[in-house]
């Protein structure tokens, strides 16, 4: 088990904003854990626009489950589409379900809308994960467990 610190969210959002160029539209942090990650990578860019979604795989006690999305996702993508660039950020790109079921509807609603170009990060990345972000800020251990200053054990 790995305790992150504030700190390291800091300089890990840092560090992945230096990979970046700045000119994106519109930041989206993936709620709950990559809500704050987002918001100083936005704010590091000055990126003008922010929203979040909440997209949840795991129950309470940490077991996998069906990815829920929240209820105005799809208002969400409707909105993207005034957009050119956007960055989907969150904390951890563990299984990779998370982002994939994220893609996979972006992706198939891209068919329906006209979506702008999606670039995904994340502060930390596990190999085994099914899918690898544009941009990490760390490759970690598939068996380490992190635990986040926001999440209680």
């Amino acid at each position: 088990m790995k305790y992150i610190s504030f700190e390291e969210i800091k300089n890990h959002s840092e560090k992945i904003c230096k990979q970046l160029d700045n000119n994106f539209d519109c930041v989206i942090g993936i709620a709950k854990g990559g809500a704050i990650p987002a918001t100083l990578i936005a704010y590091q860019l000055s990126t003008p626009t922010f929203k979040t979604v909440q997209i949840k795989s795991y129950s309470d006690d940490k077991e996998r489950y069906k990815t829920h999305f929240s209820s105005g996702t799809l208002s969400l993508f409707e909105e993207l589409s005034k957009y050119n660039k956007v960055l989907l950020v969150d904390d951890l790109a563990d299984s990779g379900k998370t982002l994939m079921d994220f893609m996979t509807l972006y992706n198939n609603l891209s068919s329906i809308i006209t979506l702008p170009t999606i670039t995904t990060a994340c502060l930390f990345y596990k190999s085994k994960s099914q899918f690898k972000p544009d941009y990490y800020a760390e490759e970690i251990d598939p068996e380490t467990w992190l635990v986040f200053p926001w999440e209680n054990e």
